[in-house]
């Protein structure tokens, strides 16, 4: 097995938190496009109460 350097390593868990922070922006995007279509203009309605930014788990929750 290769053996890293700590530099090497840090570069590789950079890399990682990018692609999830990526990954966690395309998740929530093809959430709110599976709302909008099922709910159309009023997709927000549907999260009423939620007033600091969406609540992403109930929005899985509610589509699912």
């Amino acid at each position: 097995m290769a053996e890293y350097t700590e530099e090497r390593l840090n570069q590789l868990e950079m890399q990682d938190e990018q692609l999830k922070a990526e990954m966690s922006i395309q998740e929530k995007k093809m959430l709110i496009a599976e709302a909008k279509k099922r709910y159309g203009k009023d997709w927000t309605k549907v999260f009423e109460g939620v007033h600091s930014g969406m609540d992403w788990n109930a929005l899985k929750f509610r589509i699912k």
